[in-house]
């Protein structure tokens, strides 16, 4: 048991009440200098001295200070939640003192929380000795509840899926099926999920997901039903329109990346913009007819002396063309985007940044400013080969949950 310990005429009855109905094994006074004569004065109410083994005294200096007693009430529960099951009283002490303990023990998930009450003398307000009775708390589940699910929606909106389904799983163990039912918790387990696949590139899991929920299980969850529809319509149209897989592929992508950059991992984000600038590539060439899996020297419709440079990407009778190879056969194929490709010197210089970045082939970091360069280098090419991209990259942005 952790009490806190105030002084004052008469407090010293009811913390010798709640020892006696709580009868504990351990209890753990949260006191000051002042307030230590407390204690002896509890001890002569129950009529026996605390052996050393049943009790404990943390001092805390400044009784006013709720930042203090909130650190001092946090490390007492840390110390004794391991060995006890644990009842804190905040009925005596500061205001600072009780708000502190009362913060502790919400936040460390102590079950219980008691505090006296009783008739009070109408002239200090104190609560007459020998009309204690303990009100008990039987656990915070309403605080609790808040708590986590602020910090779920923080960690959702912050593209934090897999601590995100740590926390509910979490929940699932520590809260009563009434309360799981008030925060929705199927709904958002399946929401979670889907997102957390989304993001890790398994669209059609994802959808499958994604379908589960009906706007009415949700409405409470999300900031905006219209873009979750949206995110379906765009995850629906990916796998099921053959015709439309590249384009949006690519969206993805890009979308992905911006996610990244709001992380501030903007190596991350440069490897998938890296990706995107080659599939660009990949999909001008589909729309002249040129298929890069099935791609043969021979039948490429440019003269034979042109042939010869790209022989050196043959393998086993079949063409590998990497990113640059893939342009510069745009350009010979009179595609604008190929020549284009080759003219910007900035794009290729933030290339060549993203080939010396640690999670290609160097060690140097990517930094903030660059990863937005190509951000938008990006943007501008993709746009050539996709001018809807920019509508459909909002369709694609996830959800937000509140």
């Amino acid at each position: 048991m952790i009490l806190t310990v105030g002084i004052g005429r008469g407090v010293e009855s009811g913390i010798a009440a709640s020892i006696r109905q709580n009868n504990p094994d351990f209890i753990m006074f949260l006191a000051t200098n002042k307030s230590k004569e407390t204690i002896r004065k509890v001890e002569e109410i129950l009529g026996r001295k605390f052996r050393q083994e049943e009790y404990g005294i943390k001092i805390i200096s400044r009784e006013d200070d709720a930042e203090e007693c909130y650190r001092i009430a946090k490390d007492a529960i840390k110390q004794l939640k391991n060995d006890y099951y644990i009842t804190v009283d905040f009925t005596s002490g500061t205001k600072a003192m009780t708000g502190g303990v009362i913060l502790a023990a919400v936040i460390e998930g102590v079950p219980n929380l008691v505090y006296i009450t009783g008739q009070r003398d109408h002239r200090t307000g104190r609560v007459i000795s020998g009309t204690e009775r303990i009100y008990a708390i039987p656990s915070p589940l309403e605080i609790l509840t808040d708590l986590e699910k602020r910090r779920i929606t923080h960690m959702f909106n912050n593209y934090q899926f897999y601590d995100c389904l740590r926390a509910i799983n979490d929940l699932k163990r520590n809260l009563p099926e009434e309360k799981l039912k008030e925060f929705s918790i199927k709904a958002l387990e399946t929401l979670v999920k889907a997102y957390y696949l989304w993001d890790l590139f398994r669209h059609k899991e994802a959808f499958n997901e994604l379908v589960k929920l009906k706007s009415k299980e949700v409405e409470n969850l999300v900031s905006d039903i219209s873009q979750l529809n949206a995110n379906k319509e765009f995850l629906g149209k990916l796998i099921h329109c053959e015709d439309w897989r590249d384009k949006l592929l690519l969206t993805d992508i890009i979308c992905n990346a911006e996610r990244r950059m709001q992380e501030g991992k903007h190596d991350d984000a440069v490897a998938r913009l890296y990706r995107a600038t080659e599939f660009i590539g990949q999909i001008a060439l589909k729309q002249r007819g040129i298929d890069l899996e099935t791609m043969n020297l021979q039948t490429l419709p440019i003269d034979e002396e042109e042939k010869r440079k790209y022989e050196k990407y043959v393998e086993n009778g079949k063409m590998k063309l990497g990113l640059r190879g893939a342009y510069e056969l745009l350009e010979d194929l009179g595609h604008p985007i190929g020549q284009r490709f080759h003219e910007d010197k900035a794009l290729q210089d933030l290339l060549r940044k993203r080939n010396d970045s640690i999670l290609a082939h160097g060690v140097t970091p990517v930094d903030e400013t660059d990863a937005k360069k190509l951000y938008n280098r990006v943007m501008s090419f993709a746009n050539a080969v996709f001018s809807e991209i920019e509508s459909w990259i909002k369709r694609a942005r996830f959800v937000r949950i509140r």
